[in-house]
């Protein structure tokens, strides 16, 4: 069933109603494809940047959330101008909607220590990185639009591990918070069991599950193995004392490679194959427990080099076909960890 335009009792007028009103025009001229089926083409899209669960496209188009990373917004809207059968000037309206959303965002202003104001618009002040400007839309005194330039921080990319994870199983959707809570408790008891310090780590919620970026200083063995079995024992613990019905899966996805940061996120094509495992059939399958995918690098440097606990022979070689690429990976399944 199609998402409906919410009414202005749930979303007044200004910033961030029209730019859901022009999401919206996409989502109807593209005929209302399910969420689901919208998720899953991001997904295997390797033209796009970034990732988004049926459930955060949910929200964004029933208005409940304002999409703090551009790079999610955008490849909903390119997904949706890919389902349009009418030729449409898609870099014209991605540019149009990407003006909307920073006039929208630009309303949650950045913290006052962080910014020296200038008449041309404000500046984020940090020496250690380094800085883009970006154009950004505000109402004037009349309620017009005008062209402010605003400069954001760039840091540096970094090379880290990261990791994705996902509930793979729940039969009851009155559960959904609950269990998601569930979730993220047993992600961050992994974090504290294994020595990874989870205060420093960034986590980015994907409605289904996390993606994470673990401190620099962090071995890499604490994440595959510690972690991993941190994380399969917590798992084992919750399902034991829960009927089959309402038993737990989880995938995991663990990587290595390049991480871009920036004041609204981060993102790597490393990451984004590294997400793009868990939607490998065994993966999918796994109804109760844990089920590991390790990135080709990962299992290269870790489990060849017998710098863990798992021994070489217990993973199985799998790919995952992305629009044409075959990304490799290594899988593990729960009786295994």
């Amino acid at each position: 069933m199609p998402i409906r335009m919410p009414g202005q009792d749930k979303l007044p007028n200004g910033p961030h109603r029209q730019l859901l009103e022009a999401v919206h025009e996409l989502y109807n001229s593209a005929g209302y494809p399910g969420i689901r089926k919208i998720s899953s083409a991001i997904r295997v899209n390797n033209d796009l940047h970034d990732t988004i669960s049926h459930e955060g496209i949910s929200k964004i188009l029933g208005g409940e959330t304002l999409p703090r990373q551009w790079l999610k917004l955008d490849a909903l809207v390119r997904q949706l101008l890919a389902c349009h059968t009418e030729p449409v000037d898609a870099p014209g309206e991605v540019a149009r909607i990407r003006g909307l959303w920073v006039a929208a965002i630009g309303m949650s202003a950045p913290h006052p220590s962080n910014i020296q104001q200038h008449s041309e618009g404000a500046k984020i002040v940090d020496s250690t990185h380094k800085s883009g400007e970006v154009q950004k839309l505000t109402p004037d005194s009349s309620n017009h639009l005008k062209i402010d330039t605003v400069t954001i921080t760039i840091r540096p990319p970094e090379r880290r591990n990261f990791f994705a994870a996902e509930i793979r199983q729940h039969h009851n959707p009155d559960q959904g918070q609950n269990l998601h809570n569930e979730f993220l408790g047993l992600i961050n008891s992994a974090a504290e069991g294994s020595g990874i310090n989870s205060r420093d780590w960034h986590m980015r919620s994907t409605g289904d599950g996390v993606i994470g970026v673990i401190p620099p200083d962090t071995p890499e063995r604490y994440l595959v193995d510690h972690f991993t079995r941190a994380l399969a024992a917590g798992l084992r613990r919750r399902n034991i004392r829960h009927t089959p019905a309402r038993r737990m899966g989880i995938g995991l996805a663990i990587g290595f490679g390049i991480i871009r940061f920036a004041d609204n996120g981060f993102t790597g094509s490393r990451l984004i194959n590294t997400i793009r495992l868990l939607d490998h059939t065994e993966m999918r399958r796994s109804r109760q427990g844990l089920t590991l995918a390790l990135a080709d690098r990962v299992y290269e440097d870790s489990i060849t080099e017998n710098l863990t606990s798992f021994p070489r022979g217990a993973f199985q070689r799998i790919a995952v076909d992305a629009k044409g690429m075959s990304i490799p990976g290594w899988l593990l399944t729960d009786d295994e960890i």
